[in-house]
C-alpha cells in the first residue's frame, strides 16, 4: 500500500510540475543559429515543450534553426529578425488553441520555412483562438520548396504591407478557416507553389494576390468572403486560380475588383457541372487578359470584360456561358490590325457546365489602337460562340470614315468595315 501511495504522490508532483510549466515563454538566444532540440540555445536552458511558447526575436543577423526530430509546442512567436526554420524532413506541431504571431506592430520579421511541415494539431474550430497574425510593415512569411504550412490559422490576420510568399515545387500554404479583411497586403504564389484557403478569404482594399508559373495554383474552395473593388487578383504564366463556394450548387459569387489573366486559367474548384457562377458586379469589376475561364456561368452585372489588356490584343476562352444582368455592363474589344491575331476575341465552348452561349446585353465598345485604319474591306470576328442572343443594348464602333456592317454580329460574332471608295482621277489634256 505504501508503494502505491508513494507512486501516486510522485505522479501528482510530476503533474503539478508539468501544469506549472504551462504557457512558459522559452526564448531563443543563439545568434548564430543551431538545433531546436539543444537546450543551450534557449533561455532558460530547456527545449520548449508541449505547453510552452517558443519565442524568436534575435535581430543581430539572419540565422537558421534546424530540427532533428518532430517537435510539439503550444505556440510559436517570431517577434523580430530574419529566421529560417530548416525542418530537415520533420514536423513542427502547434496546439489546437494556439494563437501564433509573426512580427509586431513596430517590428518587422521574416520567417522562412524549408524542408518539412509546420502544422496545427486537430485543426478544428475553437471560438476565440487560433489566429495567425502577421504584423508590422514588411513582415513576410516565406514558404519555400518542399515545405508545408498547414492549418496553423483558423483565422488569419495580415497587417498592411505584410506578405505571404509560397515559392517553389512542393511549397504549400493551407489554411482551413476565415480571414480578417486583408487590406494592402500581398499574397504571392509562384514557381510551382500551392496556396489553399478552404474557407472565406476576405480580399480587402489594396490587397494583391499574384499567382504565377506552370503548375502553380491558388485554391479558394469556400470563397464567400468577397473581394473589394480596390483589390486585385493577377494570374500569369500558366498558373491556375480556383475558387468555389460549397453552400449552394449554383455557387454565385460576386467579383467587385479586377482579375487579370495572362496565359493562365480561372476555374471553379468543384467538379459538379452546375457549380461556378460568378458575377462581375459594379464599375470596379473587371476580367481582362488572355487565358481560359472554366465556369458554368459568368454574369455581367455592371462590370467590364476586356480580352487582352488596355492597348494589348488577346483572347479569352470560356467553357460555360456568359449572361448579362445590367445595361451598364461593358465588353471592350480592341482592333490593332486586319488579321485574327491582331484583334481581341472571345471564344465560348459548350460542355456539361454550360451551352456555350453568349447572352448579350449592356454595351459593346470596339476601339482601334496604334492608329490602325483598315485599307480595304476587313471582317473582325469578335465573338466565337455556339450562339449569340438577344443583342447588346448599345454598340460603339470606331468612327472611321467608311461604313460598318453589323448584320453578322449575332450570327457569327463578326463586324465588317468598308473603307470609303477610292477617289477618281480625271485627266484632261
Amino acid at each position: 500500500m505504501k508503494i502505491i501511495i508513494k507512486a501516486f504522490a510522485s505522479f501528482v508532483l510530476t503533474l503539478a510540475a508539468t501544469l506549472g510549466a504551462q504557457a512558459a515563454d522559452i526564448v531563443w538566444t543563439n545568434t548564430a543559429g543551431g538545433a531546436f532540440q539543444d537546450p543551450a540555445n534557449w533561455l532558460p536552458n530547456v527545449v520548449p515543450f508541449t505547453n510552452d511558447t517558443a519565442v524568436f526575436e534575435r535581430t543581430e543577423a539572419p540565422y537558421t534553426v534546424t530540427w532533428h526530430g518532430n517537435v510539439t509546442n503550444h505556440t510559436h512567436i517570431v517577434r523580430a529578425g530574419t529566421v529560417t526554420f530548416d525542418l530537415q524532413g520533420h514536423t513542427y506541431s502547434l496546439h489546437l488553441t494556439s494563437t501564433n504571431t509573426l512580427g509586431t506592430t513596430t517590428q518587422a520579421a521574416l520567417l522562412t520555412l524549408t524542408n518539412g511541415t509546420i502544422r496545427r494539431l486537430n485543426p478544428i474550430y475553437v471560438r476565440g483562438a487560433q489566429t495567425y497574425s502577421i504584423r508590422g510593415s514588411g513582415t513576410t512569411l516565406f514558404v519555400r520548396s518542399n515545405a508545408s504550412f498547414l492549418e496553423i490559422p483558423y483565422y488569419i490576420a495580415m497587417d498592411p504591407t505584410t506578405r505571404i510568399i509560397v515559392d517553389g515545387p512542393g511549397a504549400l500554404y493551407k489554411g482551413i478557416g476565415y480571414s480578417r479583411p486583408i487590406k494592402h497586403a500581398t499574397i504571392i504564389v509562384t514557381n510551382g507553389g500551392h496556396f489553399q484557403a478552404s474557407a472565406s478569404l476576405i480580399i480587402g482594399d489594396g490587397c494583391l494576390i499574384h499567382v504565377h508559373g506552370d503548375n502553380t495554383e491558388a485554391l479558394f474552395t469556400n470563397n464567400s468572403g468577397g473581394m473589394s473593388p480596390a483589390a486585385s487578383i493577377l494570374i500569369t504564366g500558366g498558373a491556375t486560380w480556383k475558387d468555389g463556394y460549397w453552400h449552394k450548387l449554383e455557387n454565385v459569387q460576386t467579383i467587385a475588383g479586377p482579375i487579370t489573366l495572362i496565359d493562365a486559367e480561372w476555374r471553379d474548384a468543384y467538379t459538379e457541372p452546375t457549380r461556378g457562377w460568378r458575377k462581375l458586379t459594379g464599375p470596379g469589376a473587371l476580367l481582362q487578359g488572355t487565358g481560359n475561364v472554366v465556369l458554368s456561368r459568368l454574369i455581367m452585372d455592371g462590370g467590364t470584360m476586356r480580352p487582352g489588356l488596355t492597348n494589348g490584343i488577346g483572347e479569352l476562352t470560356f467553357t460555360g456561358h456568359i449572361t448579362n444582368a445590367a445595361p451598364t455592363s461593358v465588353l471592350e474589344m480592341e482592333l490593332a490590325g486586319p488579321t485574327a491575331a491582331e484583334h481581341d476575341r472571345i471564344r465560348l465552348t459548350a460542355n456539361a457546365r454550360g451551352n456555350g452561349f453568349y447572352y448579350a446585353g449592356g454595351i459593346l465598345n470596339v476601339t482601334a489602337i496604334h492608329d490602325f485604319v483598315p485599307a480595304k474591306v476587313t471582317t473582325f470576328q469578335l465573338i466565337d460562340a455556339v450562339a449569340i442572343e438577344p443583342a447588346f443594348d448599345q454598340v460603339n464602333l470606331p468612327s472611321w470614315t467608311g461604313t460598318w456592317i453589323t448584320n453578322d454580329l449575332y450570327t457569327a460574332g463578326e463586324i465588317t468595315y468598308l473603307p470609303p471608295p477610292a477617289g477618281t482621277l480625271l485627266s484632261i489634256r
